[in-house]
């Protein structure tokens, strides 16, 4: 496992090739992405799994990086394909596993395995080589978004959250079928896990995918405006939360993300 203060800085220094950020506008609790590509990453994991844990807790520290959301949109996805020797995941979603392994399919491999990273959509070991993954969200930073994502929040219950997205591509987009993802994630959970690989451990996660929407395809005119609305899980504060939203190409490619905490 690689040093976090060591990817500190590589992560650091990469994001601040990047000039340009969201358009936050608090009076509306909207948010924009910006003019360059924002970079997805997606860790497939699961409570069951030995080792998972190293992993969270890997992503889990990049909450306090800067650019969460504006330069980069971390996602955990807890898979359920290991439900089945001793220990039940909780946050575990059958879809999480399939999306994983249309990825795995899609770049020409039939190995799934946890934990496991994507980023845009191709596989990637930040732990093993944090260069490589901060050289590669400098190079998203500088090649202009292909895609534009505005995320607009506001509250219809107690615990509901109407969230509004639009997506819109570019002529350079290339004028292939894309679609739309909407994801409420959750931060500061902590489990202790009672059998199976992890028995005896307390596991804490951080942007686990916790409500999913999509794919929406994107119609021919290129551009899509979704509202969906969000019943926050559980009992724990608006501020554990936040939302993401991402255009993806074919199978794999995503085109832009975006995400920013519930407004509270």
């Amino acid at each position: 496992m690689m040093h976090k203060t060591c990817f500190t800085a590589l992560l650091a220094g990469a994001l601040g090739l990047a000039a340009s950020s969201p358009v936050l506008a608090s009076e509306t609790c909207s948010a924009r992405s910006p003019a360059h590509r924002v970079g997805l990453l997606e860790l497939y994991t699961s409570e069951g799994c030995s080792s998972c844990p190293p992993a969270d807790r890997w992503l889990s520290g990049l909450r306090q990086q800067p650019g969460v959301g504006e330069q980069f949109v971390p996602l955990a996805l807890h898979v359920d394909y290991w439900d089945d020797i001793g220990w039940k995941d909780i946050y575990a979603q059958s879809r999480f596993g399939h999306r994983q392994r249309d990825l795995v399919a899609a770049a020409g491999s039939t190995v799934v395995y946890t934990p496991q990273f994507f980023l845009q959509g191709k596989s990637v070991r930040p732990d093993r080589s944090a260069g490589l993954l901060a050289t590669e969200l400098a190079a998203l930073a500088q090649r202009p978004a292909v895609a534009d994502i505005v995320l607009t929040q506001s509250r219809s219950g107690p615990r509901q959250l109407a969230l509004k997205v639009e997506a819109s591509l570019h002529a350079e987009s290339g004028g292939q079928p894309a679609s739309l993802f909407i994801a409420l994630y959750q931060n500061g959970l902590q489990t202790q896990v009672k059998a199976g690989e992890n028995s005896g451990a307390t596991l804490r996660h951080d942007f686990v995918v916790r409500l999913w929407s999509g794919p929406k395809a994107i119609p021919a005119s290129g551009k899509l405006a979704e509202t969906v609305v969000f019943t926050l899980p559980g009992s724990a504060p608006a501020s554990d939360f936040g939302v993401a939203a991402f255009v993806q190409r074919g199978g794999k490619e995503v085109l832009q993300a975006l995400a920013r905490p519930v407004c509270v």
